[in-house]
């Protein structure tokens, strides 16, 4: 269950102002069911909870195949290809006993990390797992690359075809030659979802059931919450109310929003927000500027600006409520820490953030709490659904198209150029 708390902010929103949103969101509500949005070719992530039930069963079946005979599975993409399954393998904990680790590449183009990540591979059995609609984008393309050249020499009279997975687009785009081509076990993307939206189908199921996810649990949670995101009552459907808040602040011009995370668990879940909606809002000189924080460690770094610095900034706090039970006991050598001995660590931290919460609004930010009940499959599911339609809630809001990303591909013709000129 998600929790949403924006007690303490009465000065920064009145009631009425977000009555008046509500009313915008419940159109925008109705639009979206009939499919009557722009981008509404790109609406297949509502539907997605209903078809990967019915993927399920040949999912689990391409992991047994699998994990059975590697140690690591490595999952080559960029973006909206990797970022949700990195979050869900941090937020669950995994690999669980008996299931292969999950080691990420393609998202960068650091030699270092690459050839490091290939002497870690020397002497481990591993699959690939290429995750691109196109099959063509730089960063992941030279990874793979370099981990076919790596793998075929390990391998030597092995069959290569038995340890590539190509998760693409059903239509065959160069990737989806390529797996044709060399046999490759071919997973599809829906073209009906776009890749910030697609955790939920094999491009973040496969390698999460890879490391023993309850892949089934995700579904279930996610299905739920469709249930409350698409209620037209503003009272029941949080992410019309996360969506309302947020764009009553960005009209007060308050256009930095600060994603902090609470365990070192979530702090990858906070990277897939910030594509999530950096990518969807970011549009037509509009847009909230999403970032990410990990508290409490950056307060020691940012919390002097925080409470004194200039820009209007306002901060989400996610957390998880029923974190690990550590109880701090005293070694007898540090008496300033005597009033916490046999305290719950979680209830440290909980503390923190309510102090954190009080110091910042006191210097004018504002702060919305978001709060899962526990870091388990079924409540991931439920948090990538509501993430999903509050972003598409505040896209409408701004009237921006929620699912394209025309100024990705600027950096990417530059880069092009330069990289095909005279050297």
């Amino acid at each position: 269950m998600i929790e949403i708390d924006f007690t303490g902010n009465q000065e920064f929103i009145e009631q009425q102002e977000l009555e008046g949103s509500y009313s915008l969101l419940q159109q925008a509500l109705q639009q979206q069911k009939k499919r009557q949005v722009r981008g509404s070719e790109y609406l297949g992530w509502l539907d997605l909870t209903e078809e990967s039930k019915n993927s399920l069963a040949s999912l689990k079946n391409l992991v047994n195949r699998f994990s059975g005979d590697i140690e690591v599975l490595v999952v080559v993409g960029i973006g909206g290809s990797y970022l949700g399954a990195k979050a869900a393998y941090d937020f669950l904990d995994l690999p669980r006993k008996g299931f292969p680790q999950l080691v990420f590449a393609g998202y960068n183009l650091d030699g270092t990390y690459l050839q490091k990540l290939l002497e870690y591979l020397d002497d481990k059995k591993y699959a690939i797992n290429f995750i691109s609609k196109s099959g063509t984008t730089l960063e992941p393309s030279i990874s793979f690359q370099a981990l076919l050249n790596h793998l075929k020499k390990k391998l030597n009279s092995k069959k290569l075809s038995d340890y590539v997975i190509a998760t693409t687009d059903p239509e065959d785009g160069q990737l989806g030659k390529l797996a044709r081509q060399n046999n490759w076990e071919k997973l599809n993307v829906p073209p009906d979802v776009g890749g910030r939206f697609s955790v939920l189908c094999p491009v973040g199921l496969f390698p999460l059931a890879m490391s023993g996810a309850d892949i089934e649990k995700i579904i279930e949670g996610a299905h739920q919450e469709k249930n409350v995101i698409l209620s037209p009552d503003p009272q029941l459907n949080q992410a019309m109310q996360y969506a309302a808040i947020r764009f009553n602040l960005y009209l007060k011009q308050y256009l930095v929003e600060l994603f902090t995370t609470w365990s070192s668990s979530t702090v990858d879940f906070g990277l897939w927000w910030q594509q999530l909606f950096g990518e969807s809002e970011g549009k037509q000189g509009k847009g909230i500027f999403p970032t990410v924080a990990h508290y409490t460690r950056d307060l020691h770094s940012l919390g002097q600006y925080l409470q004194q610095g200039g820009l209007k900034i306002f901060e989400t706090f996610f957390s998880v409520k029923n974190e690990f039970e550590f109880t701090i006991k005293s070694c007898g050598m540090m008496e300033h820490l005597n009033y916490l001995n046999n305290s719950s660590m979680d209830w440290v931290n909980s503390t923190a953030r309510q102090a954190t919460k009080n110091a910042h609004q006191q210097g004018y930010r504002p702060v919305i709490e978001i709060q899962t009940e526990e870091a388990d499959e079924y409540n991931f599911g439920e948090l990538v659904m509501f993430f999903q339609q509050s972003v598409f809630f505040s896209s409408m809001m701004l009237n921006v198209n929620t699912f394209d990303q025309p100024g990705v591909e600027n950096y990417k013709k530059e880069m092009k150029k330069l990289l095909s000129g005279p050297r």
